[in-house]
């Protein structure tokens, strides 16, 4: 990987990613194959979503493994319509257009393995954050959430959008947020944002290679967001799945990803929608 080489054409020192979206399309040309954004990598100072970008891009004829990223977003959204908010420069907020789309069964397989993805290339950026996985598609570090995943299919095409807290201080969430949420930087980890981006794009392209089902590397995937799943082996409660909430042990995860709860010695479900918390 040239990560390495890409951080010695920084820009001048400065609080957004870029100095615009030339700058932008350049640096991302310059990312190794195949990550995600080198085709052609959107870049906004502000946009409403990077979800709706991607989309817009799509119907324009965008290739799978575009990327869209910006400084701010003004109606940004996560899972179950929850809203995204973030000050300008302080996250990392990017989408990636896939096309075709995968087979509704499959979306939940490819939210899982993003997230892992992505905690990996969260952890290769920032040395010493060590990222857990709530079940299905959040990050989270310290045992708060770091950031989110979401899969959105219309029209035959996909959008896979993260979020992720960076520079923000403990004070810039909001009071409802300020004991859930947390950034990297709050966490007490220091991190380069141009480097993340690059390892995000790079772990994210090599899951989402054209003319392959995805995600690429599954198994590999599922077993990295096993290892890093958070409240394994403790009490738990799943809610808004099919058959009623569950209550039980959180066992690990599925082969298709769903999440197993022990419910009784010796008796297990396999959940494949809901809302996890913590009993």
């Amino acid at each position: 990987m040239r990560v390495a080489s890409l951080l010695r054409r920084r820009r001048k020192p400065a609080a957004l990613l870029f100095a615009d979206a030339a700058e932008a399309v350049r640096w991302a040309g310059l990312l190794p194959p195949p990550a995600a954004g080198r085709a052609w990598l959107g870049y906004f100072a502000e946009t409403g979503s990077t979800q709706d970008e991607a989309f817009r891009a799509a119907a324009r004829g965008a290739v799978s493994g575009s990327a869209f990223v910006a400084e701010h977003q003004s109606a940004g959204r996560g899972r179950r319509a929850s809203e995204w908010t973030a000050s300008p420069g302080s996250s990392l907020l990017l989408s990636v257009l896939i096309r075709p789309a995968p087979e509704p069964a499959r979306c939940g397989c490819l939210a899982l393995a993003a997230a892992a993805a992505a905690a990996e290339a969260v952890e290769r950026a920032a040395p010493g954050a060590e990222i857990r996985i709530k079940w299905p598609n959040d990050l989270f570090l310290d045992g708060r959430k770091l950031g989110g995943l979401l899969v959105e299919v219309r029209r035959g095409v996909a959008v896979l959008g993260l979020g992720l807290n960076v520079n923000q201080a403990s004070g810039d969430f909001s009071p409802e947020l300020r004991g859930r949420a947390v950034s990297l930087t709050s966490a007490g980890v220091t991190v380069d944002r141009r480097r993340l981006l690059a390892e995000v794009l790079c772990s994210l392209g090599a899951m989402l290679r054209p003319g392959r089902p995805v995600p690429v590397g599954w198994e590999r995937l599922r077993a990295s967001a096993e290892r890093r799943l958070a409240w394994r082996g403790q009490p738990v409660r799943v809610t808004g799945c099919p058959g009623g909430a569950l209550a039980g042990r959180l066992a690990g995860l599925a082969e298709n990803g769903g999440l197993v709860v022990e419910t009784a010695p010796g008796a297990r479900a396999v959940v494949s929608a809901g809302r996890l918390e913590q009993a």
